[in-house]
């Protein structure tokens, strides 16, 4: 559904509703027509303007495959080959079996998938995050940072960071230090939360 024609739809029918009070101030009809569309006015900010709702990059890359290779395009034949493990021995394989993963994990993600194959949908980003490197003084230099033009990594402080990525997606750092897997698991990283 495209929701700029659904809100002029709405704006017209309360511009009408309206103009009918107001030539006749006893309508019951049109005062409550009137104050439901106002409460619809009043739900606006929820609804998505672009109409894509927002799906991580491996549910993104399955749908792909799944309309490209297999010429698939109706949501529940989608849906039912990802819960058969219809990707099983393909190069999306990993792909199928998160996206699998991820509708089992929330029932809302059903709807989400759904939406996505019928509306479009938006890549969502991986959020990211300030590391710290536990077992050192919080005062101390235990925050990770990069050297972008040659890739090294450092601890520092939490300033003077001019030059440096001090900020990184979980997925960015896998593929870029090789160190992250042994803190990762030895359980010796912190992720702070950062807004962009």
């Amino acid at each position: 559904m495209d929701i700029k024609i659904f809100k002029k739809g709405i704006e017209r029918n309360y511009l009408r509703s309206k103009r009918m009070l107001r030539l006749n101030p006893h309508d019951d009809f049109s005062k409550g027509f009137s104050e439901a569309l106002e409460g619809v006015q009043g739900m606006y900010p929820l609804l998505n303007e672009s109409g894509k709702v927002k799906i991580p990059e491996y549910v993104a890359k399955y749908l792909e495959w799944m309309r490209d290779v297999n010429q698939f395009k109706e949501p529940y034949i989608i849906l039912n080959s990802v819960m058969s493990g219809m990707c099983a021995g393909t190069d999306v394989e990993k792909e199928g079996s998160q996206t699998a993963h991820w509708l089992e994990d929330r029932p809302k993600n059903i709807k989400t998938f759904v939406e996505a194959c019928t509306n479009g949908y938006e890549v969502k980003e991986d959020p990211k995050y300030r590391i710290r490197v536990k077992g050192i003084a919080p005062d101390k230099k235990n925050v990770l940072r990069c050297r972008m033009c040659t890739k090294s990594f450092e601890l520092a402080g939490p300033t003077g960071t001019n030059g440096f990525k001090t900020e990184f997606t979980k997925k960015w750092l896998k593929d870029n230090w090789p160190e992250y897997e042994s803190y990762h698991n030895a359980g010796l990283l912190e992720f702070e939360g950062v807004e962009d």
